[in-house]
């Protein structure tokens, strides 16, 4: 391994696995204070969602899961990521 490779992983220690709860693909329209965005993945503590707009770190905002009779539920914006198709949301669960 040369010095450059093993000083950038060292670097970066952002980037190792923090999640502690199992993550499932959630292929569904979610909602986010009325904004509809495309689901990406689901776990106990939280969800990622495709928007077309981001919505601010830190922020308190309400969930809708389903379709008829929605799921609510209440989460914190923890991270954004732009993307060239939108920004994906990491959301944990506060309820």
């Amino acid at each position: 391994m040369s010095r450059s490779a093993a000083t950038a992983r060292a670097s970066y220690p952002a980037h190792l696995e923090r999640r502690r709860a199992r993550r499932f693909p959630y292929p569904a329209v979610v909602r986010i204070d009325g904004q509809s965005g495309a689901g990406i993945d689901i776990s106990t503590g939280g969800l990622s969602v495709l928007l077309a707009e981001p919505v601010p770190v830190g922020r308190i905002v309400v969930v809708a899961l389903g379709h008829g009779d929605e799921a609510t539920s209440s989460a914190r914006v923890v991270r954004i990521a732009p993307t060239r198709h939108g920004v994906v949301v990491g959301l944990q669960f506060v309820d």
